[in-house]
């Protein structure tokens, strides 16, 4: 049990240190990456407790801790997320998923202390299902970023050690007395910790790697100015260069260069550019008129008020409402 508790310790800390921004790098990243250890050392000191006696000493223990299971995963994502996207902006889409932590918070207010054994095992197979989900959703984010990170892939293959572990204790675990277990749960935290406290920043990969040829950009441009005309992918607020690559059937590294050498922007600045002139149309279209500024925000694919108001001045020299204001004073004159 003291390998346990030192893993407990060990979680504990290295989720203070995250989110008190102690290492002063990539804030929100890390403090989603320390709100995931925070659940994990929550899980690990249930685990204690079950095994002493805190169960019979503190009965609602367990159950409390419990409630942060399903909200392990998601926050792991975000970390990922916003280690290799770091303009993301977390809106309100984001949070559906925590809807199954919600759900099973709201499950076990309804209990007196646990869950029944059939409902136990649903919900055992429910959290180690998407942890592994999210893990290779996640690790195939870092994979396909445009970012060059060694340690971020170093942690990410560190956490999923530590979930295979968790995801095999049923089996393993009896015949060990978990005491292997506790071994490589504390070797991961320790690691994590190393990783995570000597992180650096990401660096962008750069764009000439791998070239295209004048045919080859002249090609491409035709097809993906196609793209943006025909499916509109820009009005997807969660649009990431790896996805505008998969609908173009091209590299994402193929589609950094498009865009850097080709066109002479940046991912952000071409998607943009699109959601800003699709502002535009429903701003100055009569039928849209009883939409709310930041409405059509939305419905032109931007993510937050703040990402609408920066692009759009930015493009036109005017805040959306002030373009309203104008389109609408025009309308009303005559002009």
């Amino acid at each position: 049990m003291l390998l346990a508790y030192l893993t407990c310790g060990s979680l504990f800390l290295l989720s203070f240190i995250l989110v008190s921004n102690a290492i002063n790098i990539h804030s929100l990243a890390n403090r989603w990456m320390g709100i995931f250890f925070l659940f994990a050392g929550f899980a690990m000191l249930s685990f204690v407790a079950e095994r002493s006696p805190l169960r019979d000493q503190y009965p609602l223990l367990i159950p409390l801790l419990e409630t942060t299971r399903f909200a392990m995963a998601p926050a792991l994502y975000f970390s990922i997320l916003h280690f290799t996207q770091p303009t993301t902006v977390v809106n309100r889409k984001h949070f559906l998923h925590f809807i199954p932590a919600l759900i099973f918070i709201v499950l076990l207010a309804g209990l007196s202390r646990y869950l029944p054994r059939q409902a136990g095992l649903l919900v055992m197979i429910g959290i180690k299902l998407q942890l592994a989900l999210y893990w290779i959703a996640g690790f195939r984010i870092v994979l396909a970023s445009q970012y060059r990170s060694t340690w971020l892939k170093q942690l990410m293959i560190t956490v999923g050690v530590m979930i295979a572990v968790y995801l095999s204790s049923p089996w393993i675990g009896p015949i060990t007395n978990y005491g292997i277990n506790s071994v490589l749960y504390l070797l991961g935290a320790g690691m994590a910790t190393f990783l995570l406290v000597r992180q650096r920043n990401i660096q962008q990969i750069p764009v000439t790697v791998p070239r295209l040829n004048d045919k080859q950009l002249t090609s491409y441009k035709a097809k993906l100015e196609a793209l943006m005309k025909e499916q509109a992918p820009y009005t997807d607020p969660d649009l990431t260069l790896p996805g505008l690559a998969e609908h173009l059937e091209i590299s994402v590294h193929e589609l950094s260069y498009l865009l850097n050498a080709g066109l002479e922007k940046n991912f952000y600045q071409y998607i943009n550019q699109y959601r800003v002139a699709k502002a535009k149309e429903l701003l100055s279209s009569v039928t849209h008129q009883h939409l709310s500024i930041l409405a059509i925000g939305f419905e032109a694919g931007f993510n937050s008020k703040t990402a609408f108001n920066t692009s759009f001045k930015k493009l036109t020299g005017q805040t959306p409402g002030e373009f309203r204001k104008v389109v609408v004073r025009l309308d009303t004159n005559g002009h």
